[in-house]
């Protein structure tokens, strides 16, 4: 999943990318390409959002680069933490729109939704 470059500036590392890198390394018929989806918007961390505002802020978050060599391909988008689904909504959004066939998400958790901001109470 790409960060936005000021983040990964600040970071120093982008996570998902350390976990596609170890991914590759035991998928030796794959590419690991980090320059096909970029993230357009530097906004607040998604943790400190409710589910709301993390949907709204997702929206036109991503562009993705249209190049014949990925027309009709299979992409899977790696991912830490999935909670919502909006950024990879919105991140499989720009790559479908680029001419990519399909999108596989793989992700190391999968978690509820926590926020005590949300309509959803538990």
């Amino acid at each position: 999943m790409p960060l936005h470059y000021l983040k990964l500036a600040r970071r120093g590392f982008n996570q998902s990318h350390l976990v596609a890198s170890l991914i590759k390394s035991k998928l030796p018929n794959t590419s690991l390409r980090n320059d096909i989806c970029a993230r357009n918007h530097y906004g607040k961390p998604q943790h400190l959002q409710t589910r709301k505002q993390r949907w709204r802020s997702m929206s036109g978050a991503f562009s993705a680069r249209v190049e014949p060599t990925l027309k009709g391909s299979r992409v899977a988008l790696i991912d830490d933490v999935v909670t919502t689904g909006s950024t990879a909504t919105a991140a499989t959004a720009s790559l479908l729109k680029a001419g990519v066939k399909s999108v596989d998400l793989w992700c190391i958790a999968r978690t509820g939704w926590h926020n005590r901001s949300s309509s959803i109470k538990m």
